[in-house]
């Protein structure tokens, strides 16, 4: 229950997101299927092999973060399950960063995006952004995505706007340079005497706009006086 199940690049809670996108399947004995079917077979220690090599890989992420510690431990065991051996290193934020995420040196990462309400993706998925330090730096690069990221920066018609970003969503979701996971989600405690106005002045209560965002309508907020005892 702290978590929402997501299926592209857009926060769940945006006008942006894809609602009729399905999430991709849980299918391990599907996965074991296709992997055979590409030519890899079970060697004699229980791990897929092929032309002499084991199917290996190793998943990195940062250390201090309990949610991507427990997702690596998760994945590494569902890989192993379906016979793939899968490797994990944790590292210091900043080495991550340098050593392996700015130049794009790794196999596998897990990692999560603070994104805001806006629909403009560009620097995490235009193919112009693959480069050393820049924001997509899984080096993910397609036509399609690249066009759709330009109108939408173009394009001021809201409706018009939303066609073109839930396009974008089913596009990168069947692709998948990212495997989507969840979008996580939060609990705000505020004091019972702060409100906010409507648009007709009335005070009504604190709500969170379209992303999300409890502070979206900050500037609407009031707190009545304590009440004489």
């Amino acid at each position: 229950g702290e978590a929402r199940r997501t299926t592209g690049p857009y926060a769940p809670t945006t006008r942006w997101y894809d609602p009729d996108t399905p999430a991709l399947a849980y299918d391990p004995a599907r996965a074991r299927q296709i992997l055979e079917e590409l030519g890899w077979r079970e060697n004699s220690d229980g791990w897929l092999e092929k032309d002499g090599r084991v199917f290996e890989f190793t998943l990195v992420t940062n250390n201090g973060n309990a949610q991507r510690r427990a997702i690596m431990a998760i994945v590494q065991d569902s890989w192993r399950r379906i016979g793939v051996r899968c490797h994990t290193q944790l590292f210091e934020w900043a080495v991550l960063l340098e050593d392996f995420i700015n130049k794009g040196d790794f196999d596998a990462v897990v990692l999560g995006w603070a994104l805001s309400p806006d629909a403009d993706l560009f620097q995490l998925w235009h193919s112009s952004q693959t480069g050393e330090r820049q924001l997509n730096f899984v080096g993910y690069r397609d036509g399609e995505v690249d066009r759709l990221l330009e109108a939408i920066r173009r394009e001021y018609d809201l409706d018009v706007r939303t066609t073109l970003a839930r396009e974008l969503h089913r596009r990168i979701a069947a692709e998948l340079p990212y495997t989507f996971l969840y979008a996580p989600l939060g609990t705000w405690a505020l004091d019972r005497r702060i409100g906010m106005l409507d648009e007709s002045g009335g005070l009504v209560p604190v709500r969170a706009g379209g992303a999300g965002n409890v502070f979206e309508f900050f500037e609407r907020w009031v707190r009545a006086p304590r009440a004489e005892p």
